[in-house]
């Protein structure tokens, strides 16, 4: 192991809620779904969550870490 970083970003949990959605049948999640699919959406996702992670970052809560792993 090299490195291990401790970020979560928009992105990524843009991208796992859209996988979540994508999973489900419904019109909640069909509309979540398009909603999380539309430009105007997915931006105002991002910004919300650009807000909100800081908050969480220091409640210790929704932390991702990515570690990077190099064959010996």
């Amino acid at each position: 192991m090299i490195g291990a970083h401790h970020r979560t970003k928009p992105r990524d949990l843009i991208r796992s809620l859209h996988h979540l959605l994508s999973d489900r049948s419904g019109p909640i999640a069909t509309a979540g779904l398009a909603a999380v699919d539309s430009r105007l959406g997915r931006g105002a996702l991002k910004f919300g969550l650009e807000g909100l992670m800081p908050l969480a970052r220091r409640l210790r809560l929704g932390e991702a870490v990515r570690y990077s792993i190099v064959p010996a």
